[in-house]
């Protein structure tokens, strides 16, 4: 919806105007060389004026005008300075990005100064098809581009009026083959015409309170609830019906089952238990289905835990997930989402009370009970010990022999620089270790 501007801002646009008139003997134009203040008032003042050809301008403005710029209706006949030598600056450099890339200029170019070039370049073509260009700046520019004011050959549609009555024939058509839906405005796919923006546009003029009274009486009788009414609420209406009558025949709500439209409408139920309902929404769902937010859910859930109690009772442990029969293993797997349900905080006051009184001790897992160990051999702990002594004993060797080496070798060293020396010592004894541990080949 457009800003309103107060009608003390258009009094002051007036009197700065007026001013500015006085003072340059000229009205306020757009060309690119002038300051922003400048190109503001030009544009503040041609809007009025289009408001004015279609007859929308309100007399309070029109009288604010009037008052303070008498002359505002008449628009200044080629008042502005054409700058021909900034039309053939951007010519030239045009011409220029055409030979170093051998394209034109591009309006989805990550570059500002590339689009800048593209945008002047099609406004002037525009300006030429309209006979709005000043020869001496079409002449500028085919000084840098000959040939760019040559005719394309292409003819341009002319643009399709509808009247209202042709919009209203179209709507009413395009309701009955879509079961008395409106129109979208999102997606042109179903709607090549766009009577969901025309209805759109319809709104808005209601809002406004610019839409005739005869044009606002037969959208009423055609489409009821139109001004209010959206494509999406429509959708959303006939969905809870949908859903209505499947309760009605099948005495329950739908499930996430292998059938699609049952699928398609426990999905939609989700959404709606979760999203933020209007209060008519809430009051539809209620009348229509009084067990939609969840109440079969909430006893199913609770059967379930005096299931587990039975399983208890009658086994002595808790189910767990990884149990010898698909009944336990699937009331382990749900144990162990209530657990992590808790830590998230998803359960309600009765929900946690329940699960307290009938299944103590419900947030500990069930261990499973550890498999007996194998004996040892007799003898094989006195062995183990044996060995570990021997390797141990062999280790002392040759840690001895090895800084019996080192100290043979470099006498000085264990004085001079310890820390050499001890390196030394512990590379001679994973040679001695390793030279230890490989097998000896006897040959005869």
């Amino acid at each position: 919806m457009p800003r309103t501007v107060p009608l003390e801002v258009h009094r002051e646009r007036a009197i700065a105007w007026a001013a500015f008139v006085e003072n340059e003997g000229r009205q306020p134009g757009n060309s690119p060389s002038v300051p922003q203040s400048e190109s503001a008032l030009y544009y503040w003042m041609h809007r009025l004026r289009r408001q004015d050809a279609r007859g929308e301008l309100k007399p309070e403005i029109e009288a604010t005008l009037s008052k303070h710029v008498p002359e505002w209706r008449t628009p200044s006949d080629r008042v502005l300075r054409i700058d021909t030598d900034l039309h053939a600056l951007y010519a030239a450099e045009y011409s220029m990005f055409r030979d170093l890339h051998g394209r034109p200029p591009s309006q989805l170019a990550s570059a500002k100064r590339e689009r800048q070039l593209h945008h002047w370049f099609t406004n002037q073509r525009a300006a030429l098809t309209t006979g709005r260009l000043d020869t001496s700046v079409q002449a500028a520019i085919s000084r840098y581009l000959p040939g760019w004011d040559a005719p394309s050959g292409r003819t341009r549609r002319p643009p399709t009026v509808r009247t209202f009555e042709a919009r209203l024939r179209e709507l009413h058509e395009y309701m009955e083959s879509n079961d008395g839906l409106l129109p979208s405005t999102s997606h042109r796919g179903d709607d090549p015409d766009g009577i969901g923006n025309w209805l759109r546009s319809q709104r808005t003029r209601l809002r406004r309170g610019e839409i005739k009274r005869s044009r606002k009486r037969a959208l009423d009788e055609l489409a009821p609830g139109w001004a209010y009414e959206t494509r999406s609420v429509q959708k959303w209406t006939l969905r809870a019906n949908e859903l209505a009558a499947f309760v009605s025949e099948h005495e329950r709500l739908p499930r996430r089952s292998s059938e699609p439209t049952e699928r398609r409408l426990a999905t939609w139920l989700t959404g709606a238990r979760s999203a933020e309902l209007t209060e008519l929404q809430s009051g539809t769902l209620d009348a229509l289905i009084p067990d939609w937010r969840g109440n079969g859910v909430a006893k199913a859930w609770g059967v379930r835990v005096h299931e587990i109690h039975a399983f208890i009772a009658e086994h002595g442990h808790r189910p767990r997930p990884q149990g010898s029969t698909p009944e336990e293993r699937r009331m382990g797997f749900w144990l162990t989402r209530q657990r992590r349900a808790d830590k998230e905080g998803k359960h309600t006051p009765e929900q946690k009370t329940l699960l307290d009184e009938v299944l103590p001790g419900w947030k500990r897992p069930e261990r499973a009970s550890a498999k007996p160990r194998t004996p040892r051999h007799p003898g094989a702990h006195e062995r183990q010990e044996s060995k570990s002594k021997l390797s141990n004993a062999r280790s002392v060797d040759v840690i001895d022999q090895a800084q019996r080496d080192i100290t043979n070798k470099h006498p000085e060293l264990a004085i001079e620089d310890p820390y050499r020396y001890a390196r030394k010592v512990v590379k001679r004894y994973l040679r001695l270790s390793a030279r230890a541990a490989m097998p000896v080949n006897d040959t005869k």
